[in-house]
Formats: structure tokens, C-alpha cells, sequence
């Protein structure tokens, strides 16, 4: 026990010949500290735990640790430590309030990050990727760091659990690109992002598709997408980042969209999807790389099986009230239709000013080309204006079809 310790610009170099040093990271079997100074109350040290109240600590080490500033009161012990009245700064981070963890031993941890318990209230605080790969180096491997090694978060709030299954009463992130977050809610499955489960309520979320695809792993987002270049989210998400639910209000570079949705991505050619939807000029061209669509605005539901067309089984419900394909705006479209193992059936009405007609028609996808009946009644089509000719031609009539095998431009 030492009532008061003072250190005033210590150097101190330690090496284990024993142990061969690390390539990255501190090692705490090859130190070598520069510029120690240290002011201590209250230190008690012994084979089970340590403490101390420190006054003041800055030091720097080889591994690229530079401590400006530090303050707190310290415990350290073989199950659990704490920092309570904290104050650190380094030139990445700076971390104010109380962090308690704890852990089965220090060993366990290097193994099983997911173990590591946390109890941590950080307010207006940041803490740098680079200052968390000098503890934990193998990090560097796996997203976000991996994608991001210079990042700085931004944290205000409160968290506790284990790193497995982190609760989260309140939380504002920001650091990552343009991301910001602020949320409460519950973890589980960390430090593995693809494994983890999240049950959170999202207050406000703003991120950008070029930071989406730096936190999620290579192929979580399908080739067929393309996430809007911004945007921003309300509302709640529970599941895996292929297997979730969702209530969200979105407002994007590409539209608005509500959105209500169940979807299962585990099993390829067996996703599931249940989905309620309403877009508002929502550019649907745009989301799934096609030019020839445009912005939409409807409400739809659909719900189904598989996203291939000869073996997939779905239902769905729609009314467009205003759809850009093909260089023109149509307007006031009602479409129900279901398809079972490629096998379809569907109507449709259009009350267009250009467009007026009712269909009903059935087939199948499972041949080279789709084929089918189509029993279509049509009040009015003016092919010019809906860009579908190239010049003046309209039609009236009923047009009652067997289509085998075809190339359509139009009917």
C-alpha cells in the first residue's frame, strides 16, 4: 500500500527473451514506454486485485499508445475491472464517465471477445479505432475496422451486458463516414456482425450506401440493388442482417418509402418475404439497376417464397398511382396477382388517360420463355403517347391470346 506516488518523465523498457514479440499491437511481454509521468493516490497492489485513485498519467509506448491524459479511479482484478470518475484522451480518443467490464480471465478474452461484460456510460465521448486495434489487433480482419482502421466514434449514452448480448437503454454513434445513429435496444452474437441479432428501436438513423457497404460483409447486399447514395430511417429492426423484421419510414436519395416487411435470405432460392409497401416517388429504376423504370408511387403487399420466377410461390396486391417506364408517367393501375412453383395468375385495370383497360391472364415461367393466356378488354391505348409506337396509332377492342413463345413490344 502507498498512500502517494509521484513519476516524472520515466522511460522504462521490458523484454520477455522468452516470448517472441508481436508484429502489431501492444505487447505486453516486449514494453518499452517513453515520457511516463504519473501521479497517484491511494495505490494497493496485490495478487488479487489492484487499485488506485490516479491524480494524472501520460505516457507513450512503441506500439503507438500516447495516453495525453488520464484520471480515474481504478480497480483491476482477475474477474473484473472498472474506471469510474474517467478521463482519458489520446489523440483519437476521449472517453468521460465510468466503463466496468468483466470476464472469466484475462486469457479467455484474447479467445472469446463475445465473453468480455461491459457496463459503460460515456457522455459527448470518441473513441478511435486505431486506439482499439493496439488492445485487440485481430479486429483488423473483420468489418468495420477492417474497412475503416482510422475511424473516430462519436458516443453519448449508455450500454451494459455482455459483448454478446449488449442491452442498450440509449445510444447516439456517429464516426463511420456520414453514418449516425441513435438507438436503444439489444445486441446479441458480437463481435461477429453476421451472426449478430439486433432488436432495436431506431430514433434516427442517417448513412449512405458507400458506408453500408463497408460495415456488412461482401454479398449481403444483392448485385441485383443498388442502396440510395443517401439516406435516412426511423422505426424498429429485429432479426440477423439476412434474417429480420422491419417498420421503417424511409427518406432517401431516391424517394420515400414506408416500409413493413419480414424477409429470410438464410436459404437461397427459398427467401421468404412478407412486405406491406408505400412508395412516394420512390425511383424504382434506380434500386434495382433498371433505366428503362422510374420513380413509382403505390402501395403494395406481397408476400411469398423465392425470388426466381420458375420455382418461386408469392402473392401480391398493388395500386399505382403513378409508375415512369419508358419515357412516360402512367397513372391510377390496380394489379393483383399470384404465382405457385412458376405457375402465375393476374389481373389488372388501368384508368390511365392514355391507358384504359382490364385484364385477366394466367401461364407459366418454367419454360425457356414465359407463355400464357391473356384476356385483355382495352377502352383506349394511344401507343404514341404512351411511347410505345412510333406513330399515331390507338386501339379499342378485346384481345383474347395464347402466347407460346414471343417477343412484345406492345399489343
Amino acid at each position: 500500500k502507498i498512500n502517494k506516488t509521484e513519476f516524472k518523465r520515466v522511460s522504462f523498457r521490458f523484454d520477455d527473451q522468452n516470448s517472441l514479440a508481436l508484429k502489431r499491437g501492444l505487447d505486453y511481454k516486449h514494453l518499452d514506454i517513453k515520457s511516463l509521468n504519473l501521479e497517484i493516490n491511494a495505490l494497493n497492489y496485490n495478487a488479487e486485485y489492484s487499485s488506485a485513485e490516479i491524480n494524472s498519467l501520460s505516457v507513450k509506448e512503441r506500439s503507438g499508445l500516447n495516453i495525453e491524459s488520464f484520471s480515474a479511479d481504478v480497480f483491476y482484478g482477475k474477474k473484473n475491472a472498472f474506471l469510474k470518475k474517467l478521463y482519458l484522451k489520446t489523440p483519437q480518443t476521449l472517453l468521460k464517465d465510468e466503463i466496468l467490464i468483466g470476464y472469466p480471465s484475462i486469457e479467455s478474452i484474447a479467445k472469446n471477445l463475445g465473453e468480455l461484460s461491459i457496463n459503460a456510460t460515456l457522455k459527448k465521448s470518441k473513441l478511435g479505432f486505431k486506439d482499439i486495434l493496439l488492445f485487440v489487433p485481430t479486429l483488423d480482419k473483420t468489418d468495420p475496422f477492417k474497412s475503416n482502421p482510422n475511424a473516430i466514434l462519436q458516443i453519448n449514452g449508455k450500454v451494459f451486458g455482455k459483448l454478446k448480448s449488449i442491452e442498450i437503454p440509449n445510444l447516439e454513434v456517429s464516426g463511420i463516414g456520414t453514418t449516425k445513429l441513435a438507438a436503444s435496444g439489444k445486441i446479441t452474437g458480437l463481435p461477429d456482425i453476421d451472426k449478430a441479432y439486433f432488436d432495436l428501436t431506431i430514433k434516427d438513423l442517417k448513412s449512405s450506401s458507400k458506408d453500408i457497404a463497408q460495415l456488412v460483409s461482401k454479398g449481403t447486399i444483392p448485385n441485383s440493388i443498388q442502396l440510395p447514395s443517401t439516406f435516412s430511417a426511423k422505426g424498429i429492426f429485429k432479426g440477423t442482417i439476412t434474417k429480420f423484421n422491419t417498420n421503417m419510414n424511409l427518406v432517401s436519395s431516391f424517394g420515400n418509402a414506408k416500409i413493413k416487411a419480414t424477409l429470410d435470405r438464410s436459404i437461397k432460392n427459398k427467401e421468404k418475404y412478407d412486405a406491406q409497401t408505400e412508395l412516394n416517388n420512390f425511383d424504382v429504376g434506380k434500386f434495382i439497376k433498371n433505366d428503362s423504370i422510374g420513380k413509382v408511387t403505390l402501395k403494395a403487399n406481397i408476400k411469398g417464397s423465392g425470388f426466381n420466377p420458375k420455382t418461386a410461390t408469392a402473392s401480391f396486391n398493388g395500386a399505382i398511382q403513378k409508375a415512369y417506364y419508358n419515357k412516360y408517367t402512367y397513372q391510377n393501375l390496380n394489379l393483383k396477382g399470384t404465382i405457385h412453383n412458376g405457375n402465375f395468375n393476374a389481373t389488372a385495370v388501368a384508368k390511365d388517360p392514355n391507358l384504359t383497360f382490364d385484364l385477366v391472364s394466367n401461364g407459366s415461367f418454367k419454360g425457356k420463355y414465359p407463355k400464357g393466356k391473356i384476356q385483355l378488354n382495352v377502352d383506349i391505348a394511344d401507343l404514341e403517347k404512351l411511347n410505345l409506337h412510333a406513330g399515331p396509332m390507338k386501339i379499342r377492342g378485346v384481345i383474347d391470346a395464347d402466347i407460346q413463345s414471343a417477343n412484345i413490344d406492345y399489343l
